[in-house]
């Protein structure tokens, strides 16, 4: 055979030979690891809360009293139990918490100075929701939408320990021209009468003397234990003791209590 027939018989042969040996697959980067039947995400995160008077408009708040930046995280959690070709399916949710405080500062005309921090979201609510509403004692800002139509929010028993000395306010969160009327569960409202909140941006701050709760007051006259070495000193202790224990009682009862009197502490 010549050698313009062998090159010629190995060039039809190559094509052949190519086609009969097996192939071996080829991958650019190592294959990714199997994804956990169950996976669990925790961040942290430093939100920065917008500062626009749009955003305050939509809340009838002032600028002032929107959140800058806080703190916060999410935690996630999800489950991948199928497989389907080269896809993972799953299911699963995430929780995001987020929480920043606003301070109000007052001016002496050289310097600023903090006159009040809230730094526990959880002191204050925004409410939409149907007439009449109850709000709940110890709240120190309520922001209300009228939204649904004219809505009465029920000021709490004043009389509330979580209510006696704490101030609450109340303001008209929404556009609308539906009234916002404060009122009270016991009694008329506020000094006996029901203010009208009816503009965006209205508000009323209230608080309890606890005067509509009930006040305990007792005259005591203590017995004289003198002299320090006879059955009366013995008979003045005793009736102390009775006293302390009479007195822990009425604490347990969360309501204001006056004992007054002469208590001859001598002996």
């Amino acid at each position: 055979m010549t050698a313009p027939m062998r090159r010629l018989l190995l060039l039809l042969l190559l094509p052949v030979i190519a086609l009969m040996a097996e192939p071996a697959p080829v991958l650019a980067q190592d294959p990714p690891p199997r994804i956990p039947h169950v996976v669990v995400d925790v961040r942290g995160s430093m939100p920065k809360f917008s500062q626009e008077q749009q955003l305050a408009d939509s809340r009838g708040l002032f600028l002032a009293e929107l959140p800058g930046r806080g703190l916060g995280g999410d935690i996630g959690l999800h489950f991948y139990l199928f497989k389907w070709g080269a896809m993972t399916l799953g299911l699963g949710g995430q929780l995001t918490l987020a929480r920043a405080a606003t301070k109000d500062v007052v001016s002496n005309g050289a310097a600023w100075f903090i006159a009040a921090l809230v730094s526990n979201y959880g002191d204050v609510e925004y409410i939409e929701g149907l007439s009449p509403i109850t709000g709940k004692a110890g709240r120190s800002l309520y922001t209300v939408s009228a939204y649904a139509g004219v809505t009465e929010f029920r000021l709490p028993d004043p009389s509330l320990p979580t209510a006696v000395g704490k101030p609450m306010t109340i303001k008209k969160a929404d556009q609308t021209a539906n009234a916002i009327w404060v009122t009270a569960e016991i009694g008329n409202g506020p000094e006996g009468r029901r203010v009208i909140l009816s503009a965006q941006g209205d508000y009323v701050t209230v608080i309890s003397d606890g005067a509509a709760g009930v006040v305990r007051v007792a005259s005591i006259y203590a017995p004289n234990g003198n002299p320090p070495d006879t059955p009366k000193y013995a008979y003045k202790l005793a009736f102390m003791e009775a006293l302390t224990a009479h007195a822990a009682s009425l604490l347990r009862l969360e309501e204001t209590t006056v004992l007054a009197g002469d208590y001859n502490i001598i002996p």
